[in-house]
């Protein structure tokens, strides 16, 4: 395992390196990256949610028109 000891003066430099580039706005592209991600992970999970049940709701409808046209149950081809 590889351990890396900086001297605590490297360490204060890049904080403030890294501090300051947040200020002039450097690092802006990086964060709104970080939250378009996470928005687009979230909205994609939300309308995976409502087209699931949004099929289901029409396979049903199908199914019961199915029914009421042929009066008789066809059973499910998932079972051939």
């Amino acid at each position: 395992m590889l351990i890396v000891c900086n001297p605590p003066a490297d360490i204060s430099k890049l904080i403030f390196n890294i501090v300051d580039k947040f200020e002039r706005g450097y690092y802006v592209g990086y964060g709104l990256s970080v939250v378009l991600t996470i928005g687009w992970f979230i909205h994609s999970r939300a309308q995976r949610k409502v087209i699931t049940a949004e099929m289901k709701r029409i396979a049903e409808e199908r199914n019961r028109y199915q029914r009421g046209q042929l009066g008789n149950d066809l059973g499910s081809s998932e079972d051939q």
